[in-house]
């Protein structure tokens, strides 16, 4: 659409879900036709224009900048973390991985770096990575650091509550003791199998230890409407001050 219309492509869509996968599409069609150096400002310009969210729409430039960059995954990254506001950018680096094909990632991370929220967004997505070959959290999400690692935990645990799940594993297994991963796998549970959600906690882990906790959070998350935004690396933060979940106010902290 993008190539046959240019920015006017961009006035066609409306608010919604489905909306967000138009502008997806729009966006890859820019990242072939405009260089890597170009898209940041063209893609501002054009996210003011549209009705849905910024945060939205700017996911779409992590797609366009993996075209435009012939899947540079690091140079694709660093155009996502010159947006200001971290959620928008974690949302651009989801973008960035979303846009490759898994099979030419293989099984060694391409999420490493000083903490940005970029590589948060794209330790998310790897995290899928991990979980189809069957590599342990332990392991698959070790080599990222500070809130990537949170993040890469986090999506193991949302991924890995379907792949896993099927086979007759509980979080406590496939998590073992990472909070992240317990919350994700919490969410994932609760899109897949809403009506088991709790129960699947309750048999995972000792009620009121911070990994139940932790896991029922994740259960309360609701990520599908921009209105709802969690705190970097995924996971509202909790009630519970035991359990740590970083703000954007305690991320700011650590520079980029």
């Amino acid at each position: 659409m993008y190539l046959r219309n240019g920015k006017n492509s961009f006035q066609t869509g409306g608010e919604d879900l489905c909306a967000s996968g138009l502008y997806d599409g729009m966006f890859t069609g820019l990242g072939k036709r405009e260089s890597l150096k170009n898209l940041y400002a063209i893609a501002i310009e054009l996210c003011n224009t549209v009705k849905i969210s910024q945060y939205s729409c700017l996911h779409g430039l992590g797609h366009s900048a993996s075209v435009s960059s012939n899947g540079n995954i690091k140079e694709s990254l660093k155009i996502c973390d010159l947006i200001q506001e971290e959620l928008t950018a974690r949302n651009c680096g989801l973008g960035v991985l979303m846009q490759m094909d898994p099979r030419s990632l293989g099984i060694e991370t391409p999420c490493l770096g000083k903490e940005s929220p970029a590589l948060s967004g794209c330790a998310n997505i790897f995290s899928i990575i991990l979980v189809r070959n069957n590599i342990p959290i332990d392991i698959g999400c070790a080599p990222h650091i500070g809130y990537v690692k949170e993040d890469c935990e986090y999506g193991y645990g949302w991924w890995a509550s379907s792949t896993y799940h099927k086979n007759g594993n509980t979080a406590e297994n496939i998590c073992k003791d990472s909070l992240w991963c317990s919350r994700g796998w919490g969410w994932g549970s609760i899109i897949s199998r809403p009506s088991a959600a709790i129960e699947e906690c309750r048999e995972s882990y000792e009620i009121g230890s911070k990994l139940h906790s932790s896991c029922i959070l994740g259960t309360t998350q609701d990520f599908l409407h921009d209105s709802v935004l969690p705190d970097r690396p995924g996971p509202l933060k909790s009630a519970d001050a035991s359990i740590k979940a970083p703000s954007i106010e305690d991320l700011s902290q650590t520079g980029k």
